[in-house]
């Protein structure tokens, strides 16, 4: 599993990934009344997921069937496991990160 951030305190980032050997674009976006959202794009610009809520421990590629599409799971997680609470602009990173779990280890 790997663990990635968008820079703390920045309400708006563009991530590039390597996730399964293939680079995306994340896009890690925060709204003041709802929280973060992230999206994901393909190494040749395809949008695979419009930014999509980041609830801690909710697959955020779920239900995308493109085969460009990373094979593996992007999640929020937390340093505590039994945290579900929705990540502020000043969690992520601290408290709160995204994690890859590569296909080779689901």
């Amino acid at each position: 599993m790997d663990f990635y951030s968008p820079p703390l305190d920045e309400p708006f980032s563009n991530l590039r990934l390597l996730l399964d050997g293939a680079e995306y674009t994340v896009r890690c976006e925060y709204n003041m009344r709802s929280g973060w959202y992230v999206g994901v794009t393909s190494p040749d610009g395809t949008v695979l997921s419009r930014p999509r809520k980041a609830v801690p421990y909710v697959p955020l590629l779920a239900g995308i069937v493109s085969e460009q599409r990373p094979r593996g799971k992007l999640l929020v997680v937390t340093l505590d496991a039994n945290d579900t609470s929705k990540p502020s602009l000043a969690d992520m990173g601290r408290t709160h990160f995204l994690a890859y779990i590569p296909e080779a280890e689901l």
